[in-house]
């Protein structure tokens, strides 16, 4: 968003006002330039009311007390501005809001590599699904998420040579990193996950 300029100081009671000529110009710009952004501006029949509401990614995200309403943008796990509410009585996600949850899928940027699958609902909750190819056993992997999750559910797959599985308890949560211990041989790992933006 740009930065206009204002001057607030002017005229002084010293002040000549021909001598305030130039800051009083900038300052009618800057004001109708800022109005524009936004709103229909001066000379329009639709002087006033709304074009459109522009909201900057909040940082922080408003924290309102009392009857306090904020609407408010913040980045989604895929890095696309949504809009938000918030009172004194929590947050809700207000785009988007699919019939259905979208699907989406990227590569783990973590070291037992494989696919992330996510399946975004209302309100921001993410589901994360996904299955590693073999990995060698007795060796820590890492599955990078977008946003902090909480862990439902790890096991080793059956379909590859080798005994023993990853499971919960081998697995240790930090932020939006899942660390695994793989215990089998060559085994593959399938993990489901759930988060929140």
């Amino acid at each position: 968003m740009p930065n206009y300029t204002y001057t607030t100081n002017i005229p002084l009671g010293s002040d000549n006002p021909s001598d305030s000529a130039p800051e009083f110009n900038t300052n009618f710009t800057s004001t109708a330039s800022l109005v524009n952004i936004d709103l229909y501006g001066f000379n329009n029949n639709n002087g006033g009311t709304h074009q459109q509401v522009t909201f900057p990614v909040a940082s922080p995200v408003p924290s309102p007390t009392g009857t306090v309403g904020v609407l408010y943008s913040v980045l989604d796990a895929f890095s696309k501005s949504q809009l938000w509410f918030a009172n004194s009585a929590g947050t809700n996600q207000i785009t988007p809001l699919p019939d259905s949850p979208s699907v989406t899928s990227s590569a783990n940027a973590g070291t037992a590599g494989g696919t992330i699958y996510a399946l975004s609902f209302r309100g921001g909750f993410v589901i994360y699904m996904g299955t590693t190819a073999g990995l060698a056993r007795n060796t820590t992997y890492t599955v990078i998420f977008p946003v902090p999750y909480s862990l439902i559910y790890t096991s080793g797959t059956t379909t590859n040579v080798g005994t023993g599985a990853a499971n919960a308890a081998s697995c240790v949560q930090s932020n939006t990193t899942l660390f695994v211990i793989q215990e089998g041989v060559n085994l593959g790992i399938n993990w489901f996950a759930i988060g929140k933006l």
